[in-house]
């Protein structure tokens, strides 16, 4: 069994089907949990990943507790829409 598909049946969460669409080879993955975080986390890994030979493979979670406040929610979706704003634009 490749290393993603014993993850996906293993570990990961139920939506994590998505990653069956990555078909590229990557020299290494990082895993990083976020819950209410500002868009510059990434700033230091992207950084690192720039310098390094070969590709990264940057899987980015973002969770929170089963009993998050709707702010907290909001901070979570604020996040994501700041990156996914970024990546668009990264894009063109």
């Amino acid at each position: 069994m490749h290393a993603l598909e014993k993850y996906l049946a293993g570990v990961a969460e139920a939506d994590a089907h998505v990653a069956t669409g990555i078909h590229e080879t990557y020299e290494r993955a990082l895993v990083v949990p976020a819950c209410r975080e500002d868009p510059a986390l990434l700033d230091g890994f992207t950084r690192a990943a720039a310098s390094a030979p070969g590709r990264t493979l940057c899987i980015l979670v973002v969770n929170g507790p089963s009993d998050a406040t709707p702010e907290q929610n909001a901070e979570n979706r604020a996040f994501l829409e700041t990156l996914l704003a970024g990546a668009s634009s990264d894009a063109k």
